[in-house]
């Protein structure tokens, strides 16, 4: 077991039934009546008042209707104003960070790690007066922040009996380490309330939050009270908890919190990886569930049940779960994980996605004619997704330089260019038999780099689309799938992003070029000489104007070298994006050199003559 990370805090938001908030923040109407989103046939999900009245997600929407005839069904197939409200709420929550390490994990969770938001706090304490604190939202600003209790958590607790710091005699006062702990962690859980109120207030969205120290603990403890409640993982967290005479003093939180777990809901052990653990504990095979519902199996073992196999260890996990395309170390990893010891990090937030795509499932797709009509549907999403995500404003600053330079300037830039687009589909029958016997599971992917006039931004969405699915997707489709088929989904993405182009950090080299006379004019060198200099002064050496020549080069020489560099420079103010650039004909041998090189080369030919 690596040594503990507990001196991070990390808070985990989980929307509330976020499909259906999305819709009764669009229309508060709805709030209050039995919700279900629908996808295809099947309730994506539905809100709270109509789980009491009976309604499950995964359930067929004439099921839903028979249970609950009130019900009231929206369509959801249409994921745009599910993606641009998880990227509004994501803004909100990182706008409170300090060390922008604030996570999105799907559309609706959010891990962040507060740890240096949480020490700063710390060190204001008052240890004499807990009841009366003052949490500081800003490094800058003192009396941004609000009042607070830090001799009690705020709201619930695992476990859940916790007397206030003030009246906890016997705790471990004589523990720094401890109260250390939970200190951050009650301040912590203060914090996760104030941001989970202002979400809900600001934003109208109800959410859970964990707070704990990992990633893994947070967002299991989150689950522990919905909806609209916080939790948070008291300590003692330690596994080695004995007093002096080697007698056991108290049980770890951690082991106790997680103890009955189902396997199959530990996040990072799947559902093939649940199986086999299962099985190994039961010393059989596992029974299977019929549906392909991974959170409710035909029979469960609880993480206790795995740990006390007295065959349970790493070495025996890495031979069981270890196999072809398996991750290095995954026994280890695994029992880390079934420990509650997870030491990842949380990723420092990006402006950029690092992929987009789209995808849809269907019953039976086996006509070219349907392929491309989907593929058209798929890609006018994709494009229109990449222009929400990856398309911004230009800078007023920047439009201010670059407008004298065009007649009609460019009011929008992409702010990273993906560089490769991959489709995946999965047959609904294996490619070994592709018969009806045998269904199958996998994705099968083909990639190949992203041609270049899915940037142009004048073009209309179906108009890039239809010369994508024409000249570049169904290619990848036909060697995907030579033969016959029949698809049961397809997914189109873009990914491996160009994050280079950063307006903010002035790398946009389009821009550069554009802007570099008037940044540079005062440090040139004036290479121009004037017809009627006879001489000129150099380091205080007087000089011919034939000396002058062989410094600079024939007039000739530094005519066709800037007419040269005009030509060059009028390509990238022609253009955003500048591949190649071509190269320039010598007009006396007809070689093919770079711009900067042609006087050079010129005076070469001088030379020899």
């Amino acid at each position: 077991m690596p040594p503990r990370r507990d001196d991070r805090i990390i808070l985990h938001f989980d929307y509330d039934c976020f499909y259906a908030s999305v819709f009764e923040v669009e229309n508060p109407s709805l709030k209050g009546v039995p919700l279900a989103v629908q996808q295809k046939q099947i309730v994506a999900t539905c809100n709270y008042e109509a789980r009491r009245r009976g309604l499950q997600k995964l359930q067929l929407v004439t099921e839903a209707k028979k249970t609950c005839p009130e019900v009231v069904t929206v369509l959801g197939e249409d994921l745009t104003k599910f993606r641009d409200a998880s990227k509004e709420l994501f803004q909100y929550l990182r706008s409170f960070s300090w060390n922008e390490r604030v996570e999105r994990l799907g559309l609706d969770e959010v891990f962040m790690d507060v740890s240096d938001i949480i020490a700063y706090n710390m060190g204001l304490l008052n240890y004499n007066d807990l009841r009366t604190a003052f949490f500081n939202m800003s490094r800058s600003d003192p009396t941004v922040g609000f009042s607070f209790d830090a001799s009690v958590p705020a709201g619930h607790t695992f476990p859940e009996q916790v007397l206030p710091l003030a009246e906890d005699e016997e705790q471990h006062w004589s523990d720094p380490v401890f109260i250390q702990l939970r200190l951050r962690l009650h301040l912590a859980s203060h914090l996760a309330q104030h941001l989970r109120l202002l979400v809900e207030k600001e934003k109208g969205y109800t959410s859970t939050v964990g707070v704990s120290t990992s990633k893994l603990l947070s967002k299991l403890a989150g689950n522990v009270h919905k909806p609209s409640a916080g939790t948070t993982l008291m300590p003692p967290y330690a596994d080695d908890l004995q007093d002096d005479a080697g007698i056991e003093r108290e049980k770890s939180n951690v082991r106790l919190f997680l103890s009955n777990y189902e396997v199959g809901l530990i996040p990072g052990i799947g559902h093939k990886m649940a199986h086999a653990l299962r099985s190994f504990t039961l010393g059989r095979e596992a029974a299977q569930s019929v549906e392909l519902n991974y959170h409710k199996p035909s029979e469960s073992v609880t993480v206790s049940e795995i740990l006390k196999h007295p065959d349970a260890n790493p070495i025996a996990f890495e031979r069981l779960l270890s196999g072809h395309g398996a991750q290095r170390g995954i026994g280890t990893r695994v029992w880390q994980l079934l420990n509650g010891c997870d030491d990842s990090d949380v990723s420092q937030a990006r402006d950029v996605p690092r992929g987009i795509s789209i995808e849809d499932s269907y019953q039976k797709l086996e006509k070219l004619e349907d392929v491309h009509d989907e593929l058209l549907r798929l890609t006018c999403s994709l494009v229109k997704r990449m222009r929400v995500d990856l398309v911004t404003d230009i800078e007023p600053r920047i439009l201010d330089r670059v407008s004298h330079q065009k007649n009609e300037p460019q009011q929008r830039r992409w702010l990273a260019r993906p560089k490769t687009v991959r489709l995946s589909t999965r047959d609904r029958f294996s490619s070994a038999t592709n018969t009806e016997g045998e269904r199958s599971w996998a994705r099968t992917s083909r990639s190949c780099p992203l041609p270049s006039f899915i940037f142009d931004l004048g073009q209309s969405v179906p108009s890039i689309a239809e010369q994508f699915v024409t000249g570049t997707l169904e290619n990848l489709f036909r060697k995907l799938h030579p033969d016959r088929f029949c698809l049961s989904l397809i997914n189109v993405g873009v990914t491996d992003m160009d994050n280079e182009i950063d307006i903010r950090r002035g790398r946009d080299i389009s821009t550069m070029f554009k802007t570099q006379n008037d940044r540079l004019s005062g440090w040139r060198i004036d290479t121009e000489i004037p017809q009627a200099m006879e001489k000129t002064s150099i380091n205080g050496k007087s000089m011919e104007r034939s000396d002058t020549m062989e410094l600079y080069g024939s007039e000739e020489d530094m005519r066709l070298s800037q007419s040269s560099t005009k030509e060059v420079e009028s390509l990238w103010q022609d253009e955003d994006e500048v591949d190649t650039l071509d190269d320039v004909d010598c007009t006396l041998c007809e070689a093919k050199l770079p711009a900067f090189a042609m006087a050079a080369h010129l005076r070469f030919h001088r030379l020899d003559s």
